[in-house]
This record gives C-alpha cells, sequence and structure tokens, in this order.
C-alpha cells in the first residue's frame, strides 16, 4: 500500500482464488459444466432471446457500485449482493459477447456502468447499441478526481 497507485485487495483476492482452483480444470466435474451445462446454458439463452425477439440483454455492469474507498474500509458504503460481478459471468461461461460502456456516476462520483450481452457472432449489434447509447446519454464523464491531462 505504498504505492502512489495501490492495487485493489479485491483484484488480488480474486487472482489468489482462481490460483487456487487451477487444478479443477482437470476434474471430472470441470469436463461435466464444459461439455454439458454450459452449451445447455448456451441454449436455453439462445431459445430465450428466440421467444423474446431480443438482440441484447442490458443490464447494469455491477450489482453494486464499487466502493469510493478501495484502499480503506468504508462504513458508509453498503452493498448487499452476494456476488457483484455475478451479472457479467454469464458472458464468460458461455463464451458469448459482452460490451460494457459508462453509464454515469453515483452521487460519491463513482463510475457505473451498463452492459449488452448478446449471442454468438452479434458483436457489431452490440457495439452500435453500445455507441447508440453514448451518444444518447452522453454518461461518459471523467471523474472530479481525474487530474487533467496535458498534451505535449
Amino acid at each position: 500500500m505504498n504505492s502512489k497507485t495501490p492495487v485493489n485487495p479485491a483484484r488480488i483476492d480474486g487472482y489468489k482464488t482462481a490460483l487456487s482452483q487451477a487444478s479443477y480444470k482437470s476434474s471430472a466435474e470441470y469436463k461435466e459444466k464444459l461439455t454439458k451445462e454450459i452449451p445447455s446454458v448456451r441454449k436455453e439463452i439462445e431459445k430465450m432471446m428466440a421467444e423474446n425477439k431480443l438482440d441484447a440483454i442490458v443490464f447494469p455492469t455491477m450489482s453494486c457500485p464499487a466502493s469510493p474507498r478501495f484502499d480503506q474500509e468504508d462504513e458508509m458504503y453498503v452493498c448487499n449482493a452476494y456476488d457483484t460481478y455475478a451479472a457479467g459471468y454469464v458472458a464468460s461461461a458461455t463464451g458469448f459477447p459482452e460490451v460494457t460502456v459508462p453509464a454515469g456516476t453515483t452521487a460519491a462520483q463513482v463510475p457505473v456502468g451498463i452492459s449488452f450481452f448478446g449471442l454468438a457472432y452479434s458483436e457489431q449489434k452490440l457495439l452500435n447499441l453500445a455507441y447508440a447509447f453514448e451518444q444518447a446519454t452522453h454518461a461518459r464523464v471523467a471523474p472530479q478526481t481525474t487530474p487533467e491531462l496535458k498534451r505535449e
């Protein structure tokens, strides 16, 4: 924590967890998920999107905004989600595309994002939707805490 730009401790914990589970990939449980469960989830998502004539599923990138302070405990911050990244795992698990763009800031000036999730090979459609959202909302703003960048 002596760095001017300390690493988020939660990110380090996530890396440690991933490393501790590396042997999982050779397990029978992992192979079952990879060959049966994930394809089943992909089919369910494809069916749901077709039945509802959806081009994309749009959701907050994180179920709770980040705490204004990652370098120390903030007693004012409350998040009751079991996992703030849960919605984003669907894209990672299925291999379907997702694009995230800024959606504004919280009252504490913490940036929040909105995600556009689609089916295989829908990247261009998702990029178009994300671009249209950005153009309509002008939500991409530099946080007040970001120093001004100077051109040379």
